[in-house]
């Protein structure tokens, strides 16, 4: 015997989800509006802030109801642009708090022939338009760790960070002469971050130091946030680090807590069922990181999960999952997703298995939910399935193309309706649809239109088109109170004006 895990039941009834809460799918995309024509929008979630060099910013949101998605605005004028690489990520979402990461461009004070590049993270809640610049994470690499060349799955060898005593050289732009060529966005941050320096110099705080880099890897971090007893926010960013040593995989979590002001690092074992699952261990690479009531859910999309159960506690624990096993595609991390549904209490494995036929364009959607068994291991069972020729063959209201779908989503509240992203080639911009779908009821619930084609590229949207072409990327979701929507006489036009 057998039972679906919900994690639901743990929880006090006052940690659970407001009903005016709705849920949302934030779009990765950062859209910078840095003045001129694109302005940032001016609305209830827009908040301010300023880097570790001292240059302000501000942010904001447009939130759209589903289908549609919901959009990140950032107005940081002089702030690095994309050629220097890209200076904004959306790292995280969960409920009503969204996690970002700024980049800056500064010249060593130590060395100034050199730029650095120090990271600042921020928690943003729209609903309270409230910005949170979290202090800097300097953890000490493990020794096993430290100083080694990692190959990843795809053969190629990554560069080892360095440390605290070297500079940043990475992207510098250098004339032939070997001078750093200084653009106006640099001269900009430079202003800027000399007039922050002044500042704290007058107040008399040592500023004769180069700016404290983070130690996080961005892919690896997670966020948790969940309503406290006393009617607050409370939330956790956690990094999951790997360590190897004789064989054998450990963990260290870094954990920054709403009740804390410094970063706390924990090693932790990580439970395994049997050896297969233990040797597994030693290739995971960590593709997602999901929030699961109070547990995060670090995601390999080749091999399983590793979750953390709770991380919003002192005492924290790690186990491996597998993932149920299909052939290899090569793509899994367009094809999968491990997501929380029943209002973030329930989790579900999706895989869109590509046939393996010669000339086949045909595919399988299975649905899986995680249960417990009767030994108090957990596993994943298979729960729903349909083919390629099946869902074509659904009554839609608009033309679904004849794509693979890819990174599928499910529903925050409602286990059965999953969203995927199809993207259709053509000669300059390609045609993303969103379609959504009902897996109990067999039907098409909507096809939504995400992106048109070329005709964007002589749009306000040009630069997400663009970006967006052979290079998809999944949503992230998030609560936000149901009056911070736009209306939906506005989703068809897409404005930047909520």
């Amino acid at each position: 015997m057998s039972y679906a895990v919900r994690f639901i039941d743990d929880i006090p009834c006052e940690r659970r989800p407001r009903q005016e809460e709705v849920s949302v799918m934030l779009d990765r995309f950062v859209f910078r509006r840095d003045g001129g024509v694109k302005r940032l929008p001016e609305n209830k979630t827009m908040a301010g802030s300023s880097t570790c060099t001292g240059a302000p910013f501000r942010v904001s949101l447009g939130l759209f109801a589903p289908p549609s998605t919901s959009r990140f605005y950032l107005e940081w004028p002089g702030g690095p642009n994309e050629d220097t690489g890209i200076p904004c990520h959306l790292v995280a979402a969960h409920r009503n708090c969204v996690l970002f990461r700024l980049t800056s461009i500064v010249r060593s004070k130590t060395r100034p022939q050199y730029l650095i590049y120090p990271d600042d993270y921020y928690l943003y809640r729209p609903a309270t338009a409230d910005l949170k610049r979290l202090p800097t994470c300097t953890r000490t690499k493990p020794v096993a760790a430290e100083g080694e060349q990692k190959q990843d799955k795809l053969g190629l060898m990554s560069k080892s960070e360095p440390s605290d005593s070297e500079p940043w050289e990475w992207d510098s732009s250098e004339s032939d002469s070997g001078e750093i060529v200084m653009t106006e966005e640099m001269k900009w941050a430079e202003k800027a971050s000399r007039e922050h320096y002044e500042e704290k110099l007058a107040m008399g705080v040592d500023v004769d130091h180069d700016v404290v880099r983070s130690s996080l890897v961005m892919e690896r971090i997670g966020l948790l946030c969940q309503e406290s007893s006393e009617g607050g926010d409370e939330f956790v960013v956690t990094e999951l680090q790997l360590v190897t040593l004789n064989r054998k995989v450990s963990a260290e979590l870094s954990l920054l807590r709403s009740s804390a002001s410094d970063w706390v690092h924990m090693p932790l074992p990580i439970h395994c069922n049997n050896k297969r699952d233990s040797a597994a261990l030693r290739h995971f690479c960590i593709q997602a990181v999901v929030p699961l009531s109070d547990c995060l859910c670090w995601v390999d999309y080749c091999s399983g999960i590793i979750i953390a159960k709770n991380v919003l506690d002192k005492t924290p624990s790690l186990s491996y999952i597998p993932l149920p096993h299909t052939p290899p595609s090569g793509c899994e991390h367009q094809l999968r997703s491990v997501c929380a549904t029943v209002g973030g209490h329930l989790l579900k494995f999706i895989d869109t298995v590509v046939d393996q036929q010669p000339c086949s364009s045909g595919f399988t959607i299975i649905s899986y939910i995680l249960i417990a068994t009767e030994e108090g291991s957990m596993e994943w069972k298979k729960e729903t399935s349909m083919t390629s020729d099946e869902m074509w063959g659904l009554k839609a209201p608009g033309r679904v193309p004849h794509e693979v779908p890819m990174f599928p989503l499910v529903n925050l509240e409602n286990p059965d309706i999953i969203h995927f992203q199809l993207s259709e080639c053509t000669d300059y911009v390609d045609t993303v649809t969103l379609l959504t779908i009902d897996m109990s009821a067999r039907s098409v619930v909507s096809v939504f239109t995400h992106i048109k084609g070329e005709q964007e590229l002589r749009g306000e949207d040009a630069d997400v088109a663009e970006a967006r072409t052979g290079l998809l990327q999944p949503f992230l979701l998030a609560m936000v109170p149901k009056f911070l929507l736009v209306r939906p006489v506005n989703l068809r036009k897409r404005k930047d004006q909520s």
